[in-house]
């Protein structure tokens, strides 16, 4: 017996919607050490944030990558700013587990790629008082995205510093 598939049967993914949206974040992840698409043979530290908002009755996730870095022009120094509504100290640490589960509003663009529009998030804002934003439920994306990073990082992750100097893969940037 044959079952037949073709491309244009199933669950196609509807894209978010683009707009200003009640969000939280709902979970912060260090995916450790990955390939740096842009300077070949290089890695860089990232950080994978995912937000989720309702839309029209329907529960969205959408995620943002940041380097692990507070340098002026990092994103995740700008992202950091506008959603605290102001600018980073020189010498400020920050904690960024403490993200997780702070509400917020996104605005997400529709950006033309090879293979069509995909949403990004534009810019994450502080949230409005007296708006309503919802609480952050786990799903599978969520559960996929923190397993994921950990046995990326655990197959990664240098034996000792001296191995991570060695490989070129040691961050001195101070911690989060």
């Amino acid at each position: 017996m044959s079952i037949v598939i073709t491309s244009k049967e199933g669950g196609e993914i509807p894209l978010q919607p683009r707009g200003i949206h009640q969000a939280v974040c709902a979970a912060v992840v260090d995916l450790g050490f990955r390939r740096d698409p842009f300077n070949e043979g290089e890695q860089k530290h990232q950080i994978q944030f995912v937000f989720q908002f309702m839309a029209d009755g329907v529960k969205h996730n959408i995620s943002k990558w940041c380097n692990y870095t507070l340098g002026k022009k990092s994103n995740l120094r700008k992202m950091w700013e506008s959603w605290n509504d102001k600018i980073m100290e020189n010498d400020l640490a920050i904690d960024i587990s403490d993200l997780e589960g702070r509400h917020c509003e996104l605005q997400i663009i529709h950006e033309q790629k090879k293979d069509g529009p995909k949403p990004k998030i534009l810019m994450v804002m502080p949230p409005e008082e007296g708006k309503s934003y919802p609480d952050a439920w786990e799903d599978n994306y969520i559960t996929t995205v923190r397993e994921n990073a950990a046995e990326h990082v655990a197959a990664t992750a240098p034996n000792s510093q001296d191995e991570a100097m060695a490989d070129g893969n040691f961050d001195d940037t101070p911690a989060l």
